[in-house]
């Protein structure tokens, strides 16, 4: 039988060899990241089981289930109160904290799946609106991957400013927008986004005139965006005005026409009715007379 010999000096025989790497391939698990505060899914990737179902942070026992429909169990952490079990397998932990990262062990039965949550903290300073000219610093966090992982930001504009910290100095219009925290885990890319917010009088001199009209000026803070929704909201009340009054006129149109059917109804009933008894006895003795 042929041996696969380790640097180690580790000997193992091709059955065992194969068992071990279709083993650590079944094993493999997936990162899940979000912001704090947020919620959480982790997918066991084991749909179901028959005997136990068990989650662990760490060494740490997150919750624990005997039996199909057997009553969950739950360790002492923290994070106990803000778990729970879900789909069978899943677990769902609410208002996520930067304690709450790392690994998650999944075990079904006498399989078991390994998972990482990531937790990432952005924010920028000064908090709020940022003023043109000033100066600003946007800040990222992460928790539960390794310290030399690297991270970078991604601006609105796609340039990249490497590191946990882009500094904004002075603040420009272009720097408002959607702005992406980028890490990267083995070989995978990863983002959360920021929308960060410019605020500035002379905003609107990059949209002087919309069909023809001039936008807001003076010491007003009016942002750009500000008065294109002003704008695109005025012509939607526009358009609804016109489909009231157009509804409107169909149904008054509709009255008239119902009406005037009415009325030939009536006439034509009026010329079948029988004549009344009174008028035909007249009739009679109209015609004895006559004789």
């Amino acid at each position: 039988m042929r041996t696969i010999m380790f640097p180690l000096g580790i000997f193992f025989p091709p059955s065992i060899f194969a068992f071990l790497v279709l083993n650590s391939l079944s094993a493999a698990g997936e990162l899940v990241h979000t912001k704090a505060g947020q919620s959480a899914t982790i997918e066991c990737g084991l749909n179901k089981f028959t005997n136990k179902l068990e989650w662990q942070h760490g060494n740490n026992l997150v919750v624990r289930t005997i039996g199909k429909h057997g009553v969950p169990y739950k360790g002492t952490g923290d994070i106990r109160s803000r778990s729970m079990v879900r789909q069978d397998t899943n677990l769902v932990i609410k208002k996520v904290k930067g304690g709450d990262a790392g690994p998650f062990t999944c075990s079904a039965d006498n399989e078991s799946r390994v998972h990482t949550l990531v937790v990432v903290t952005v924010s920028v300073d000064p908090q709020g609106v940022l003023q043109l000219g000033s100066q600003a610093t946007l800040k990222c966090g992460v928790s539960g991957l390794p310290t030399y992982t690297v991270v970078r930001w991604r601006g609105p504009d796609g340039g990249l400013h490497p590191g946990s910290l882009a500094n904004l100095n002075p603040v420009e219009v272009a720097h408002a927008g959607i702005w992406q925290f980028v890490f990267s885990h083995e070989g995978a890319e990863y983002t959360e986004e920021m929308i960060v917010f410019v605020n500035a009088a002379s905003m609107t001199t990059a949209f002087q005139y919309f069909d023809g009209l001039p936008a807001p000026r003076g010491d007003v803070l009016v942002p750009a965006l500000a008065w294109w929704v002003l704008v695109a909201g005025g012509s939607v009340v526009v358009l609804l005005l016109m489909v009231l009054v157009l509804v409107l006129w169909l149904r008054i149109k509709r009255r008239k026409a119902t009406r005037q059917l009415l009325l030939l109804l009536q006439h034509h009933r009026r010329r079948r009715s029988p004549p009344d008894a009174k008028d035909v006895t007249e009739e009679s003795k109209k015609d004895g007379d006559k004789e």
